[in-house]
């Protein structure tokens, strides 16, 4: 980074900035995003260990997206809106436009006003992109050292919300017994802690982005056997929930991790012990070991294309080409509303209605997925258009990687998008409310905070100074 525009200056990195920038955020990042994060974190956490369930009925979420697309309404008529803000809003409208004019082509399929069809499903599918635009506008005025120190708060905010969930999950283990008395579920002979919450995804998922967290502060220089123990403990909690999604996450995560390190030593030693302990314990006699393998037999056994998420993924491709080119609409295909509202036809059409978990009466896994709804949905032209905002993260971290290698909020960005993503492959992480939030965080911090509005407007002037 350069000094006084038109004179040269030291070149300072990303995390030299973090430790010389202010102590605090700036004015807006700490009123428009980290508190909103936190005060979202604290009330889930308030709820669930008063009551033991989501606050507001389960809408703390979409609370929490009005308050979100609030607060860039007002930036945006304060400050104007950023040209990527724009794309984004306008691929959003474009997603949603497609499953309208398929809902009103296909009204059979869904059983409700098409309309309010169409809502319900484009309120949970499209709340990643909803919150993608309020983080580009919120973050894109702002210099380099306020986004790096917010995004330092923001995941010192999640470890001690994942580390509470940690706390729980031990105690669960110890007590044989939830924290309201809820029965545990057994895999192998272990019992399965909830934790916080009052799912096993829920408390998988929170240890997950605990360990993202500490992961990405470990290269703050700060602290770094703290935050190195806390992943470990985290990896620990994953471990112990049998959870093979989120493992999966997690184990993305790591070579990520190494390839940040500039130390060669450092990546010869890891990628010599991990394989070993991972091997151990995958294929060591133990209880883990048969608690996961239980797991993985789900996806890559084979019988798996009989489980309810290996069918959706099987007929999703077909019914994208039996309704060419926009799919079968909003809430038709592994989507809630298509589950919960009203039970769609098309699980009877594709056999999906005749497998454990996805009949009438018990479809507790027909929202197991998230990509099959999205083709199925929206077709291949929409889901195209959907996954356009996935593949232009991919092109950032690349395009950035090198110049932007020290950065605390790149590399959390880049944990939680990879993670995040592997995830997804087998479960709807982005419609969840941490899931949407987070996966949200990571893509704005790649599309709209890597070179702010401020720098781009000083390196343009730059030439003209004396």
């Amino acid at each position: 980074m350069q000094g006084a525009p038109g004179r040269s200056g030291p070149v300072m990195s990303a995390g030299e900035i973090y430790h010389t920038h202010t102590a605090k955020p700036g004015q807006q990042l700490r009123y428009w995003v980290v508190l909103p994060l936190a005060l979202h974190l604290l009330v889930l956490l308030a709820g669930y260990l008063i009551w033991g369930r989501a606050p507001f009925g389960g809408f703390s979420d979409e609370a929490f997206v009005l308050v979100m697309l609030a607060a860039a309404i007002v930036r945006i008529l304060r400050e104007g809106i950023l040209k990527r803000a724009a794309i984004v809003a306008a691929a959003g409208s474009a997603i949603f436009i497609i499953g309208f004019i398929s809902d009103l082509a296909n009204p059979e399929l869904t059983g409700l006003p098409v309309w309010r069809g169409a809502i319900i499903a484009a309120s949970i599918d499209l709340k990643i992109y909803i919150l993608v635009f309020c983080y580009i506008v919120l973050f894109h005025s702002e210099d380099r050292g306020s986004v790096e120190n917010a995004v330092a708060l923001i995941c010192k905010a999640v470890i001690i919300y994942s580390l509470i969930n940690l706390v729980l999950s031990f105690a669960d283990t110890i007590r044989g017994i939830g924290l309201h008395n809820q029965i545990l579920e057994t895999r192998a002979g272990l019992l399965v802690p909830q934790g916080l919450f009052d799912h096993k995804f829920k408390t998988a998922f929170t240890h997950f982005i605990g360990f993202a967290s500490a992961m990405a502060l470990i290269g703050a220089g700060r602290h770094r056997w703290l935050y190195g123990a806390l992943a470990g403990l985290f990896f620990l909690g994953l471990v112990q929930t049998a959870s093979v999604k989120e493992l999966i996450g997690a184990l993305v995560i790591l070579p990520l991790f190494v390839a940040f390190q500039p130390v060669i030593i450092a990546r010869i030693g890891f990628f010599l012990l991990a394989p070993v302990v991972i091997l151990l314990l995958g294929t060591s006699d133990n209880r883990i070991s048969h608690a996961i393998g239980e797991r993985m037999d789900m996806f890559v056994a084979q019988d798996a294309p009989q489980t309810v998420r290996g069918t959706l993924y099987a007929r999703a491709p077909e019914v994208a080409a039996d309704y060419f080119p926009l799919g079968s609409g909003w809430a038709t295909f592994g989507s809630s509303a298509s589950r919960d509202v009203f039970y769609s036809p098309l699980y009877y059409i594709y056999g999906i209605a005749f497998t454990h978990g996805g009949t009438e009466s018990d479809g507790s896994f027909l929202v197991d997925t998230f990509w099959p709804k999205i083709l199925a949905e929206l077709g291949f032209f929409g889901a195209a258009l959907y996954g356009a905002l996935w593949v232009a993260g991919l092109v950032a971290i690349l395009r950035r990687w090198q110049t932007h290698h020290s950065s605390l909020a790149f590399r959390f960005a880049v944990f939680v998008f990879a993670g995040e993503l592997a995830i997804s492959l087998a479960t709807p992480v982005y419609n969840y409310a941490d899931g949407a939030i987070f996966g949200a965080l990571s893509l704005a911090l790649l599309l709209g905070a890597g070179t702010p509005v401020s720098e781009r407007r000083a390196v343009t002037r730059a030439p003209l100074a004396p």
